[in-house]
Order: structure tokens, then C-alpha cells, then sequence
């Protein structure tokens, strides 16, 4: 898979505007245990960096394509009903 050209799958937001990460236990621990990978800061926002191994960009681009593929059936199907 060239990761370069699917990148943008990654952060696509669908359905109510959410982004879901799928995390292999490495890639999990990494993010709980590193203080360095959460920021708080003093408005109260929250900035979050993280790290995918190679396996867990791969998984995350193909269930990203997974959902796309569902919400463009139901969307198909709701404009159907609606005629």
C-alpha cells in the first residue's frame, strides 16, 4: 500500500464528525505511558500526538475505506427512500 497517497484517509472525518484510531498494544502503550504525547494547555484544550507503527497506518487506511464504503451505501439508500 503506498501510505503516502492515503494519508488523508487517516484524519477523514465521517459520521457525526468523529476520528477513530485502531491501536496495536505497542502503538497503545506507547501513547498511555509517554507524558510527552498529551499537552494540556491553559485553555483548556488538549493537543495529542500520535505515533502508528506501520501495521496499525495500514489497518486504520483500510477501515477508513471499510466506513466510507458503508456511509456512501446508506447515504445511497436514504436518497433512494426519500423519492
Amino acid at each position: 500500500m503506498d501510505v503516502s497517497k492515503n494519508m488523508w484517509k487517516l484524519v477523514m472525518l465521517r459520521l457525526m464528525s468523529t476520528i477513530t484510531f485502531r491501536f496495536c498494544s505497542d502503538c497503545s502503550q506507547a501513547l498511555y505511558n509517554d507524558p510527552e504525547k498529551q499537552t494540556l494547555h491553559a485553555d483548556g484544550s488538549v493537543t495529542t500526538r500520535i505515533t502508528l507503527c506501520p501495521e496499525c497506518v495500514e489497518q486504520n487506511i483500510r477501515a477508513n475505506d471499510a466506513a466510507g464504503q458503508i456511509a456512501r451505501r446508506r447515504y445511497a439508500v436514504k436518497k433512494d427512500n426519500e423519492k
